[in-house]
């Protein structure tokens, strides 16, 4: 059961030095947009504990919203030193630097991420986009194979799939991809394959 503000408060007067409280405290603010207190609740946490690597994200959020981006990496960096396998920290990474663009450099995180974490389909679906903005082209269908055998119900990796054999005129294997899933899907793959996901 998710907790509500004025129970988490009570938390903290019996207990001020629960930093998950408080940073969950943090969180709910950060909800609502407010921004100041979101931040005091995270200075707090990380007056208690400075190289919180929870607090610290939870504080590169923040700045996310607020579009204080380098900031929001300087957090994010210090997260990791603090806990190199920190997955929250790593998403958030890979989020700001999608936004800004930054290719190459998310991609490095995402591989990260894909040590810790070899069984999440999204890590692949994440890297098989990356690879077509850098026209990798066999990278693409790696990963979105990947993504694909890791949760067979995934139309969209499949339908990916299908549209890059269906560009190569590889039909065969095209049809292969569409026919790997059962009858009921068949017609909501063959509508996906023919939309860029890039």
């Amino acid at each position: 059961r998710l907790q509500r503000a004025d129970e988490i408060e009570e938390i903290l007067k019996k207990n001020p030095r629960d930093i998950q409280a408080r940073l969950e405290l943090a969180r709910i603010k950060l909800r609502r947009r407010d921004m100041t207190g979101a931040t005091l609740e995270a200075r707090r946490a990380l007056r208690l504990d400075d190289s919180n690597p929870d607090a610290l994200v939870v504080l590169a959020s923040i700045r996310i919203r607020q579009r204080n981006v380098d900031e929001a990496e300087k957090l994010l960096k210090r997260a990791l030193k603090a806990d190199r396998n920190h997955r929250d920290a790593l998403w958030t990474m890979v989020s700001l630097l999608r936004r800004q663009r930054k290719v190459e450099r998310t991609g490095k995180y995402l591989k990260r991420q894909m040590k810790i974490e070899p069984a999440n389909p999204t890590v692949y679906k994440q890297l098989a986009v990356l690879a077509q903005k850098q026209k990798k082209t066999k990278r693409v269908e790696e990963y979105y194979r990947k993504a694909a055998e890791l949760n067979l119900s995934d139309l969209r990796s499949r339908a990916a799939l299908a549209k890059i054999y269906m560009e190569e005129k590889n039909y065969a294997r095209a049809c292969v991809i569409l026919d790997e899933r059962s009858e009921e899907h068949t017609s909501e793959l063959q509508s996906h394959s023919f939309i860029s996901y890039a």
